[in-house]
């Protein structure tokens, strides 16, 4: 928690620096560690960096694996509430790699799911994970969230995505991990 805390806080001074500099902010994901849950003062802590920096909230998501939904779904629904209620935007990230809950993605108040990059392994996009992927982006649609499908690699997936309406993706196709600069 402690790591978290210090990455979101640099995150932080990184928006304020661009701000600085004149650069309109972008949305940031930061992952947070299911640890944070039984935490009372996590969101306010995260709300007291953006403030410290004068940043909006606005400009981060706040991304939760989706393994953490099965610990206890009354806490997450508690404290997806309360950080979607500061103004940050809330995500689940590798989903689809659990036991993924229609009624975890109907419960709790998720902007934007990202699909695991298990969906795109391989040399070929197999027919199955081409169902399940299909189905997964049209029903978050449906329901108002935003999809990013992690792991596209090459033009063929990034190419196929595209044809199920999945308007945003990361990966090595795009962009290896860099420095800031």
């Amino acid at each position: 928690t402690k790591l978290d805390f210090y990455m979101f806080r640099e995150v932080c001074k990184l928006q304020k620096s661009w701000k600085n500099k004149g650069f309109t902010p972008k949305v940031v994901s930061v992952n947070m560690s299911r640890l944070h849950f039984t935490n009372p003062k996590f969101v306010d802590t995260l709300k007291k960096f953006c403030d410290e920096y004068d940043i909006e909230t606005k400009y981060f998501e706040i991304e939760i694996t989706e393994s953490a939904a099965y610990e206890n779904i009354n806490i997450l629904m508690n404290v997806f509430s309360k950080i979607k209620a500061a103004g940050f935007h809330v995500s689940i990230d590798d989903f689809g790699t659990g036991y993924s809950s229609l009624n975890m993605l109907k419960d709790l108040p998720i902007q934007v799911l990202k699909t695991d990059l298990k969906f795109l392994a391989g040399s070929g996009i197999e027919m199955r994970k081409e169902r399940i992927l299909g189905g997964i982006i049209s029903m978050a649609h449906q329901m108002g969230m935003l999809v990013i499908a992690e792991g596209v690699e090459t033009k063929e997936q990034a190419d196929y995505l595209l044809d199920l309406q999945c308007e945003n993706m990361q990966g090595f196709y795009f962009a290896r991990p860099m420095p800031v600069d």
